[in-house]
């Protein structure tokens, strides 16, 4: 499936490692950090949300973050119940568009 669509992804970046190592440009921003209190069991937990929080206010383009509901460093919104691993989970969503250096990447979207 994945196959099929690399004509159409081929301009993706995908960058791994710690998020203040991202270059700054208008693009997607999917974030999926540990959860700020579900996300403690994580090897890696100790995350300082209000500066990634303002990490994230600070990217151009559209910004998806997930987390649990309850989390308080972004203004999230239930988005839906799910089973995990460890149980039922209660998702929450936060999404901002801005609409600086988007443009190119809404052109690429529309062919």
């Amino acid at each position: 499936m994945l196959a099929s669509q690399v004509e159409r992804i081929r301009h993706w970046t995908v960058i791994e490692g710690s998020y203040e190592h991202a270059p700054d440009v208008g693009a997607t921003w999917f974030i999926d950090p540990p959860y700020q209190v579900a996300g403690k069991h994580y090897r890696f937990s100790k995350i300082d949300f209000q500066r990634l929080a303002a990490w994230v206010e600070s990217r151009a383009g559209l910004k998806i973050v997930c987390e649990n509901v309850g989390a308080d460093w972004l203004p999230f919104v239930p988005f839906a119940r799910i089973k995990s691993s460890r149980g039922k989970s209660h998702e929450a969503i936060y999404i901002r568009r801005t609409q600086e250096g988007f443009a190119a990447e809404d052109e690429r979207a529309m062919q």
